[in-house]
């Protein structure tokens, strides 16, 4: 598989069609949708990758989305 990530699952939240996953990558926690058909046990360690077009980055210190395809 392409350029896998190792995280760690910390919790799941079950929303009916998506679940959203808690997932801890170094010191760093981000949230996944993952399908619901997916069962992911807490403090499980996965690999993970990421679809470039549903990458959002934001500035930490205004909120703002980051466009990464933007070059200066």
């Amino acid at each position: 598989t392409r350029n896998l990530i190792s995280a760690k699952v910390i919790i799941t939240e079950p929303l009916g069609d998506y679940t959203i996953a808690d997932l801890l990558i170094g010191q760093y926690s981000i949230k996944a949708i993952v399908s619901p058909d997916l069962n992911l046990e807490e403090n499980e360690n996965i690999g993970i990758t990421f679809p470039e077009k549903h990458i959002h980055i934001f500035d930490d210190k205004t909120g703002n989305s980051v466009d990464v395809n933007t070059r200066t």
